[in-house]
């Protein structure tokens, strides 16, 4: 997979929420509480012992830090999992193992283009 430069980004406005926790107080508490965890356990433990819970506050933590860069990312990422799941499977069952924050935009597409 070659990198390349997403020109709608927008780090200014990421910075300016990072420095003045804009809207994020009372996310302060709970990510006070995960970093503790992570340095306690360490990497790869405290990625074991995620839960729906803690992934789906780390999602809405990171939508409320930088809105326009993650919809942009996850957006992008969603088409390119629907596409390679709809041109490069074959066959009448399909699974697929795919993170929570892709899950329901997978499933509008899959319906939308399918009818299942």
């Amino acid at each position: 997979m070659a990198l390349e430069h997403e020109k709608r980004m927008d780090l200014p406005s990421f910075l300016v929420r990072l420095y003045y926790k804009d809207g994020l107080t009372r996310y302060s508490r709970e990510f006070a509480e995960q970093m503790a965890i992570l340095d306690t356990e360490g990497p790869e433990a405290y990625a074991e012992s995620l839960d729906d819970v803690s992934i789906a506050w780390w999602n809405q933590y990171l939508y409320r830090m930088a809105p326009r860069q993650k919809k942009i990312l996850v957006n992008k990422k969603n088409k390119q999992l629907f596409f390679d799941l709809y041109n490069k499977c074959e066959g009448e069952n399909i699974v697929a193992v795919v993170n929570h924050m892709h899950l329901p935009q997978l499933e509008s597409m899959w319906r939308g283009a399918t009818g299942t």
